[in-house]
């Protein structure tokens, strides 16, 4: 379980190359995570287009005991819906590597 006994679904998402946090997401099973799109662009340094990004986010586990650093999570090939029209602005992300024992959807 997490430090308070809840919220192990909860992920911060950040940039790969000086993990600052970018925004936040939502553990899904499978080893997804369900967060904005606009959070990640931001964290790859890109602009949110159409097409979705190829580079990788870090993301982190608040409360959780993590082996290593953050893994790594791409956003998945079905799982691109950037803000149009005022509308949508969600991304699914697939991890690199094993979750946190505590990590729970």
């Amino acid at each position: 379980m997490a430090e308070d006994g809840s919220y192990s679904w909860r992920v911060s998402i950040m940039s790969s190359d000086t993990r600052v946090v970018c925004g936040a997401g939502v553990l899904l099973g499978g080893g997804q995570v369900l967060t904005c799109a606009h959070v990640v662009a931001d964290a790859l340094g890109v602009a949110v287009a159409t097409e979705a990004p190829a580079g990788a986010v870090r993301v982190g586990f608040p409360g959780c005991e993590l082996t290593g650093g953050p893994p790594r999570a791409r956003v998945d090939r079905f799982g691109w819906l950037p803000r149009l029209n005022g509308r949508r602005d969600l991304a699914v992300l697939n991890i690199e590597g094993g979750l946190p024992a505590e990590a729970q959807p």
